[in-house]
């Protein structure tokens, strides 16, 4: 896990090596996105939560300031993503914007296409940037963590609360993987990951160091055996590779309950300490993980029915297209929105009086 003095376990590289792993889910036949996708929204479960605990909820309109920041945060990136793809979508995907595909009404698919929220559901014709299905389950986490939080903050009935969103979420998530056609995405079938977060949070839980390593190593050895032995490697294979409907169902449970398995491992990295060059790898994560979408879209049209071998070149030059775009988005136009964001953000904390000795 370590080399120098460089850890994979810190937050920010933890972060991008999670995006890492969508990227080579989205280049080639290995496929372990689900799990990625899934340990994200464990992360975001517990930085939402802290964030909200220590800095929106002492703002002056805590629930508005909340939902503003984080989608002058989400929007920015994703509306110029989702531009470029939609641009490049409309010369390589014969479904997109395809007057005889299923459609939305005009107004709600401009809205998604906006608003980010009803992506994960939008008809593959008018919505180009597949990966932004996780932010419209981000955006859902968002609206219903403050409620969230003030149930888990009840000293008299936190218990029964835990209870009850836990009971919630695992019954979404059944419902999510046993059906052998799921349908979009949603924070019903996702909810367990982020509840796993923000528990953690509230409970400061860190797990072991032997009980990181164990999980880490068993993961690993899981994946190694399903990839090595011949009729497993489904589990982490897409489909373009062969996979049937059913191999996909099953791809999804196992990656579903990897992603709780390997929780320990999540959890851990939050607790690793960060620099200023973590943080800005774990800011600059987000942007690659929406700006490789496009690029990958050009590869595949390209190069998709190559053999493997032969693809590599190409496919070495679009991971550094994706490295250079994404580098200039994140210096030139995300981070000085982010500066005007974390700024406002600042100037809307509240004034908190002092507390007043007892008996003065």
């Amino acid at each position: 896990m370590k080399t120098g003095g460089f850890s994979i376990l810190r937050p920010g590289a933890f972060r991008l090596f999670l995006a890492t792993t969508v990227l080579v889910s989205h280049s080639c036949r290995f496929d372990p996105g689900d799990w990625a996708v899934y340990s994200f929204f464990i992360l975001s479960g517990f930085w939402i939560s802290r964030m909200w605990k220590d800095k929106y909820s002492r703002t002056d309109a805590p629930g508005r300031v909340f939902i503003a920041s984080r989608l002058l945060h989400l929007l920015p990136v994703f509306l110029l993503a989702n531009l470029i793809t939609a641009l490049v979508a409309v010369h390589t995907d014969p479904v997109f914007l395809n007057p005889s595909a299923e459609k939305w009404g005009v107004l709600p698919a401009i809205a998604s296409n906006l608003l980010i929220l009803g992506y994960s559901s939008l008809p593959h014709s008018q919505g180009a940037l597949h990966v932004a299905w996780s932010l419209d389950v981000e955006l859902q986490f968002y609206a219903v963590l403050p409620l969230a939080s003030l149930l888990l903050a009840s000293d008299r009935m936190r218990i029964f609360w835990t209870v009850f969103l836990g009971a919630v979420c695992c019954i979404g998530l059944s419902i999510f993987i046993m059906d052998a056609a799921p349908g979009p995405r949603n924070l019903g079938c996702c909810g367990i990951y982020f509840l796993a977060g923000v528990l953690a949070e509230r409970r400061r839980w860190r797990p072991s160091r032997a009980t990181v390593s164990f999980v880490g190593a068993t993961a690993i050895a899981f994946v190694a055996v399903c990839w090595l032995v011949p009729g497993w490697e489904y589990l982490f294979e897409n489909l373009k590779h062969g996979s049937t409907a059913v191999d996909f169902h099953h791809r999804q449970i196992a990656q579903a309950l990897l992603a709780l398995y390997t929780a320990p491992v999540a959890i851990e990295s939050v607790h690793r300490a960060s620099d200023t060059r973590d943080r800005a790898l774990g800011e600059f994560t987000y942007v690659m993980y929406l700006m490789h979408w496009p690029v990958i879209l050009v590869h595949s049209y390209y190069f998709a029915l190559r053999p493997p071998l032969s693809r590599l070149p190409s496919l070495a030059g679009a991971w550094l297209v994706i490295a250079a775009l994404s580098w200039a988005v994140y210096q030139f136009y995300d981070q000085p929105i982010e500066r005007a964001r974390k700024r406002w953000v600042a100037s809307r904390m509240a004034t908190q009086p002092l507390p007043v000795p007892a008996g003065g």
